[in-house]
């Protein structure tokens, strides 16, 4: 006789236990607790995640935080309530003290009275992810020598720390610090060796600062450190005069080697409660820095708000930038433009510097506010620029040049003899004129003579700000583009400013010209490639270049460049 068919409570059983088995063996965690916080099952992956031993007794408290509970009560439960599922993420407290992360689908039966009566999970361990994540992001805001935190994630912390001082009333402090005679070791030592005195450098910084400062490495041998909260103008001096002492107490051991240095440390200030912009404090932070050079290092000076010079005062400083265009100290250094993907150089912008005979090569930051005080800015900009195409005009580049143009520069009288000046230095390189997005206005608006000049003379622009000011696109295609440069802004919050930064790039790609990011962390290269960032500048595309260096570099791209096949 054939085997009857199960009855429906049998097959209901059956299927049962194979469910039930079926769970047991999930890889992922399943489990149920009731409206009290008792654990009432949990499947082998869940035991094993949280370390649970078998037969062990487990309650809610067990497995989450206070914080946790908290969030139950505020979101968790609600949604339970109304909607009898809820999906997130949550930290797990595991039994040797670790905290591991899963992704959750909780399911819930509510009595008729509204209390939930158990809570039925299935989750996905995805604490490797969040520790990746976690990695990815402190590599992407640390310096990788020092482990300290890198520029982009100082700015930011320079302006919670103005946006706090500004709502409380208090001053913002801010150290700039620089190794008095590390140029010399690695010269003498070499790089390997410089790089481990950094990181003994870092450790003596670390101890001389408080817990809430934040240290910050922008590069060889320049430190920043915020204090915060300043009480006073004392402890901020006090917590500079601890990091000088620390610098400069004892010699460093680097393997058999015996090394001294010290700092030179510049302080600033702001007035309490004023608003002031995070670059105007690093800007006169490194005043102080430059002056603390010229007094012999190994000291702490301080720029404030009477804005002294890194030579002196506002009123002697004409005679300095005088006196430094007369000599010849005003010139121009080549920063490298190179390909994201094949880091091949495309392009050089062109900036200013100041030979100083006692500080060295001073960077325009250091002096561009006395410049402009002093009325000197224009001059200062035309003598570096001078030197700039007459080194181009020696090394004959086979990439083009990128020369800054200032808004007011733009709008001088003479500003198509300034074109024309410029194309004759070096007729035959190919020069590109770098304007800020606010510029373009102004070009449009002073007549097609300019617009004829900048077209016949193949003077053509780089757009920089690119992404920060909507422009018209009929506006830009008017105008002789060759690249446009993506906002300062979109650059340091890369994560936050996707949109914006494809939508950039994408105009870019519209308008037939590459898109040029100034980058100073590597570890935003492949984001930035994927969103179609076509070129960098900055700390990832190498160091600047003096004239002979560019003539050097120049002679050696010529040499290795592959000659053509002779004609038969």
């Amino acid at each position: 006789m054939p085997t009857p068919p199960p009855d429906a409570v049998e097959l209901d059983l059956h299927l049962a236990t194979r469910v039930l088995e079926l769970v047991r063996r999930m890889p992922h965690l399943v489990g149920l607790t009731d409206g009290t916080g008792e654990v009432l099952w949990l499947n082998a992956a869940g035991r094993r995640f949280v370390g649970a031993q078998p037969g062990q007794h487990l309650t809610t408290a067990d497995l989450f935080t206070e914080a946790v509970f908290d969030r139950y009560y505020a979101s968790i439960r609600p949604a339970l309530v109304r909607d009898g599922v809820w999906t997130g993420e949550l930290p797990v407290r595991r039994a040797d003290g670790s905290e591991g992360v899963v992704d959750v689908v909780l399911t819930g039966d509510v009595g008729a009275d509204g209390e939930v009566r158990w809570i039925g999970a299935l989750a996905v361990d995805v604490t490797s992810q969040h520790e990746r994540e976690a990695e990815l992001s402190h590599q992407a805001s640390h310096d990788p020598l020092t482990g300290l935190a890198n520029r982009m994630l100082l700015l930011d912390r320079l302006d919670v720390a103005v946006s706090i001082a500004t709502r409380l009333g208090s001053p913002v402090a801010v150290l700039t610090l620089d190794l008095d005679g590390f140029k010399a070791v690695n010269d003498e030592y070499g790089h390997a060796v410089g790089d481990r005195l950094l990181q003994q450098v870092t450790a003596r910084i670390q101890s001389a600062v408080r817990p809430a400062d934040t240290v910050a490495r922008l590069g060889g041998d320049e430190f920043v450190v915020i204090v915060h909260p300043p009480e006073e103008r004392s402890a901020a001096m006090a917590v500079a005069e601890r990091i000088r002492d620390q610098i400069g107490m004892l010699d460093y051991m680097v393997g058999d080697h015996r090394i001294r240095v010290t700092a030179s440390i510049g302080l600033t200030l702001s007035q309490p409660g004023a608003t002031v912009e995070p670059d105007a404090l690093l800007a006169a932070a490194d005043r102080g820095m430059y002056r603390a050079k010229r007094s012999g290092g190994n000291c702490v000076r301080v720029a404030g708000g009477d804005r002294p010079g890194i030579l002196g005062h506002a009123e002697d400083m004409g005679d300095q930038l005088a006196r430094a265009l007369a000599e010849g100290q005003v010139v121009a250094a080549f920063e490298p433009v190179v390909d994201i993907s094949t880091q091949e150089l495309c392009a050089l912008q062109v900036l200013a510097r100041w030979e100083h005979p006692e500080l060295g090569r001073l960077p325009a930051r250091s002096f561009a506010e006395e410049a402009l005080v002093t009325g000197y800015a224009d001059l200062i900009w035309w003598a570096a620029t001078r030197h700039a195409l007459r080194a181009a005009a020696g090394a004959h580049p086979d990439v083009p040049i990128h020369i800054t143009l200032a808004t007011s520069q733009l709008r001088d009288e003479d500003v198509v003899g300034r074109l024309r000046a410029l194309r004759d230095l070096a007729p035959d390189a190919e020069i590109l004129l770098r304007v800020d997005a606010h510029s373009v206005l102004d070009i449009t608006t002073m007549g097609q003579e300019v617009i004829d000049v900048l077209g016949r003379d193949g003077l053509r622009l780089v757009l920089s700000g690119h992404g920060r000011r909507g422009l018209p696109l009929g506006l830009l295609a008017s105008l002789p583009l060759a690249a446009v440069e993506l906002d300062p802004s979109l650059v340091q919050d890369v994560a936050d400013n996707p949109k914006a930064i494809t939508l950039a790039t994408r105009l870019a790609t519209t308008l037939g010209v590459p898109c040029i990011a100034q980058v100073d962390d590597a570890a935003e290269l492949p984001r930035l490639a994927v969103l179609g960032v076509t070129s960098v500048s900055g700390w990832v595309a190498g160091s600047e270049w003096d004239a002979d260096e560019l003539a050097a570099e120049m002679a050696a791209r010529r040499a290795t460049r592959p000659r053509p096949s002779p004609s038969r």
